[in-house]
């Protein structure tokens, strides 16, 4: 079966897509591994200060 130059372009279109696809889910990604980082350090940074506090923050909610 011969593939004509129609179907050609669209089959190189579609691996074109699903290329920029795999492109855009790496990207989204990083991104999430970027805001998993910033969440873990705004974490510590509490948990510091929460500790400089001397647990304040912890024994003010349970109040």
């Amino acid at each position: 079966m011969r593939i004509s130059e129609s179907q050609n372009h669209i089959i190189s279109e579609v691996s074109g897509n699903i290329c920029d696809a795999g492109t855009s889910a790496e990207a989204i990604m990083e991104d999430a591994n970027l805001y998993a980082d910033t969440a873990n350090n705004l974490q510590s940074q509490f948990d510091e200060l929460n500790g400089t506090l001397g647990g304040y923050t912890t024994r003010s909610r349970d109040s």
